[in-house]
């Protein structure tokens, strides 16, 4: 258990990352059920990766993509709605490919924006944890 002052303990303590990880979970959650009304490996490859950092530099990734579902990252676009470019048919040299634009359905981003206060929330709960550590009730 973390060193007290007075009987309270320091707010970043062992619940943080478990908290980080749930309120991620909200996100990547919407993240999913939004990109399922287009592709079947997309929402699949959803992740919430562990929790890096420590003390008040903690932080959490949602990441989406990969081997698995590559067309994850064309998909969502960029900031804005520009959409990104990918190669058709790619073959030979790369000055001979033909390179097309992915109109853009984003589903990271909407969610996060959808879901930003239900995050907090649960986040919140590191406050309840805190309080409960600390003796209070």
């Amino acid at each position: 258990m973390a060193r007290t002052v007075g009987g309270i303990v320091p707010l970043d303590g062992p619940w943080i990352p478990a908290r980080l990880k749930q309120a991620a979970e909200v996100i990547a959650e919407d993240a999913r059920l939004l990109s399922a009304t287009w592709s079947e490996r997309v929402p699949a490859s959803v992740r919430v990766g562990r929790v890096r950092g420590t003390g008040r530099g903690q932080s959490v990734t949602i990441t989406a993509g990969g081997v698995r579902a590559p067309m994850a990252y064309t998909n969502e676009g960029y900031r804005g709605g520009r959409p990104v470019w990918h190669p058709v048919f790619a073959q030979g040299d790369r000055s001979d490919w033909t390179w097309v634009p992915q109109t853009p359905r984003p589903f990271m981003r909407p969610a996060a924006e959808a879901r930003a206060g239900q995050a907090a929330d649960m986040f919140a709960k590191a406050i309840d944890d805190w309080a409960r550590a600390s003796g209070f009730k």
